[in-house]
């Protein structure tokens, strides 16, 4: 088993007063989850035998502050493995380089708006770079997903505009330290879902759902318990009983259910990978309380 390991550090300068600890280490695992995201998709996109851990190194006092240490695990023939590939190209570089990419996106202009536009020049670029380092060699190599690259666009800018005007990210690699500064997102995920399908499958379904976070105004989508472990988020289209919702009429409480018929829709890409699950909510049959939904049968 070949490691190839690198140290970087994240830390979030902040004045104690401005901020209360949820907030801080909210944005802070939020951005550390996005870091750890890009790189797992990066890793897994040169070859999928190939993988990526994160281990704290140490966290410093007077401020949000940690080391880690990323190490890419690369099967080898001497290791006893079903598969393995041979390693092509600079991996370590090509991560590096790429992750570079999308950190620089937020640390070149404060106040940022990031679109679609930027998310195909981070994706052009971190092609440059499997070819400026050869892992563009390896026999599985993909470029990292649009939409794995716009997610964490997303969380990275949601974690510093979490913070106080005060309060600042910053990123420090082999390459040099950077400032992470607010930027905001304007990302249409349709249009890289549209660029990216190859396949659409849609089937029917009858399900009951329980409610986790209704919509009172408006017709954003609501989240629901799929079961024990899966939220999903999904539209309702009956507009007859979202009228009768917002009026008042229908009588919605802690842990109530509602029974639905509608269209699962997932989309493919080249690979046969799904890359989108949507829930759409065509009619609500029926708002089911806790005492009923363990009678209920199809």
């Amino acid at each position: 088993m070949k490691i190839i390991t690198e140290k970087n550090t994240i830390g979030l300068d902040f004045v104690p007063e401005t901020e209360s600890p949820i907030v801080l280490f909210n944005s802070f695992s939020k951005l550390f989850n996005s870091i750890i995201e890009i790189n797992i998709e990066l890793i897994k996109k040169v070859d999928p035998l190939m993988d990526v851990k994160f281990l704290l190194v140490s966290v410093k006092t007077g401020s949000i502050y940690t080391d880690y240490l990323k190490q890419i695990i690369i099967p080898e023939k001497d290791d006893n493995v079903t598969a393995y590939s041979e390693e092509n190209g600079n991996i370590l570089d090509y991560t590096k380089l790429s992750q570079g990419r999308i950190i620089d996106t937020l640390s070149d202009s404060e106040g940022q708006i990031i679109k679609n536009e930027t998310i195909n020049e981070i994706q052009e670029k971190i092609v440059e770079y499997s070819h400026m380092t050869g892992v563009n060699e390896n026999p599985n190599y993909r470029p990292p997903s649009k939409l794995i690259i716009a997610g964490a666009i997303d969380s990275l800018g949601e974690s510093t505009t979490m913070l106080a005007a005060s309060d600042k990210y910053y990123f420090q690699d082999s390459l040099g330290r950077k400032e992470l500064r607010k930027v905001y997102t304007d990302i249409d995920y349709d249009e890289i879902r549209r660029e990216m399908a190859k396949e659409i499958k849609e089937m029917p379904i009858h399900l009951i759902l329980k409610i986790k976070t209704a919509v009172f105004l408006g017709k954003s989508r609501w989240k629901f318990k799929l079961d024990d472990s899966h939220t999903i988020e999904a539209n309702i289209l009956d507009e007859k009983w979202l009228a009768d919702f917002h009026a008042q009429n229908v009588n919605i409480g802690p842990g109530d259910s509602i029974e639905i018929s509608g269209i699962l829709k997932e989309t493919f890409d080249d690979f046969g990978k799904c890359i989108d699950t949507q829930y759409i909510i065509n009619e609500v049959i029926k708002v089911h309380k806790p005492s009923e939904q363990s009678e209920f049968k199809f």
